[in-house]
């Protein structure tokens, strides 16, 4: 199944509560942080939901596969986001989930850890 065909079913499965405008900026703000977490790289973006130091172990080729992203309450949403990537062993790994929650702050959204 290509990252299509599974964004399609995550969609399917999962369907967004959020006005696209709203739905595509959240989606773009989760995978970097996502993919932050994953790979080391653009953490400093993200200090109070990566704090500390660049992992040691640290995953490749990492992309986002699909994503769908609901709000929780007035200044909540989650994004819940299908990865793959080349772990630190070499395995390579898809259809992985994670969830990153985005809280509104002032007048932007962040990523908070739950």
């Amino acid at each position: 199944m290509n990252d299509g065909d599974l964004n399609r079913a995550l969609r399917t499965s999962e369907a967004s509560n959020l006005d696209p405008q709203l739905e595509q900026p959240m989606l773009a703000l989760a995978k970097l942080a996502l993919l932050a977490d994953l790979t080391g790289v653009g953490r400093e973006r993200f200090p109070d939901y990566l704090p500390g130091h660049r992992p040691t172990r640290v995953y490749q080729e990492a992309r986002v596969q699909a994503g769908v992203a609901r709000r929780v309450n007035a200044v909540t949403v989650e994004a819940h986001l299908l990865w793959a990537a080349k772990s630190p062993d070499g395995e390579y790994v898809e259809r992985q989930t994670a969830i990153v929650r985005l809280q509104h702050v002032g007048q932007s959204w962040v990523p908070i850890r739950s």
